[in-house]
């Protein structure tokens, strides 16, 4: 571990098959953390307690290097969804931040520098359901950093898939999702991700540098992004249809107009009803009262 901490040329870190005690997790991650050139971070085959997670992800939260993060086949479950949540949420706030300070001084990032940190995510052949998915909602709806991410092999249902299409329509940054071999998963599914996914590779081909970044790391090819394209086309007639049907809603709502007129009506009868009731009240006393004097009675 001391090798990790001071080594300027590890690129890539497998472990696989082995167990490690609490301590050796503790030394990995500070390793890790110290570390400036580990790129690639691959731990398979590992049963991990949720205790020894946890200690591995807190060197993940506030690393700058690692882009490719591989933790499947270690019988991970939707206990650890919110260590997850989380390792994302840092990656994804770190280099807001960054983005944040340089708007305060009236700048933008250059290139793609700024985006440096994780990009790929896999979880494959573990036992996560739609809890995960749910966990993760939120954070990757507002993500625009990761790029891949590989869910396939777990026990997410049609559910979970259906909430992943609906974050997958809001994200803005995913260009590569799998989740085959789940109970969910289905030809339409298939479908239905890549045309939600395909607006994202439509904004990076019109971004020289992003797409060669995608495309030699392997993330997508250029035969993905011509599928993309094709798709992109169904996404965009899609889009405009509920737009359109929301703002017909919304401008000429006729059946909720005439609801409310009527309800409005209905409430203006009553205060009127019984405004003239009050009124009829009034009058009826005021004669009895003027009749009562007549006859010389004290009312």
């Amino acid at each position: 571990m001391l090798y990790m901490e001071k080594s300027i040329a590890l690129d890539s870190l497998t472990l696989r098959g082995i167990r490690l005690k609490y301590r050796s997790w503790k030394f990995l991650s500070r390793g890790i953390f110290c570390n400036n050139s580990l790129r690639i971070l691959k731990i398979n085959y590992i049963p991990i307690s949720l205790k020894q997670f946890s200690k591995l992800a807190s060197a993940l939260y506030r690393c700058q290097t690692i882009e490719v993060l591989d933790l499947s086949n270690n019988w991970l479950k939707d206990s650890y969804s919110s260590i997850i949540r989380k390792i994302l949420s840092s990656q994804t706030e770190r280099r807001d931040e960054y983005v944040w300070c340089l708007s305060l001084r009236n700048e933008k990032p250059k290139g793609i520098a700024y985006r440096k940190g994780l990009h790929t995510l896999a979880l494959r052949n573990n036992e996560f359901t739609d809890k995960l998915v749910i966990e993760v909602s939120q954070t990757l709806k507002h993500d625009t950093y990761l790029l891949a991410l590989d869910l396939g092999g777990n026990r997410i249902c049609s559910e979970g898939m259906q909430e992943l299409v609906e974050i997958l329509h809001e994200n803005r940054g995913l260009i590569s999702v799998d989740v085959n071999n789940n109970p969910g998963y289905n030809e339409e599914l298939a479908t239905n991700l890549t045309v939600a996914i395909s607006k994202n590779a439509k904004k990076y081909k019109r971004i020289p540098e992003m797409y060669k970044f995608i495309i030699d790391n392997g993330i997508a090819t250029a035969e993905n992004f011509a599928k993309f394209s094709e798709y992109f086309e169904q996404y965009e007639e899609k889009r405009k249809r509920a737009s359109s049907i929301k703002a017909r809603n919304r401008f000429s709502p006729q059946k909720p107009m005439k609801r409310r007129f009527a309800e409005a009506n209905a409430n203006l009868n009553d205060s009127m009803r019984l405004r003239s009731e009050e009124i009829k009240r009034r009058l009826f006393r005021a004669i009895e009262i003027l009749d009562s004097r007549k006859n010389g009675n004290k009312f």
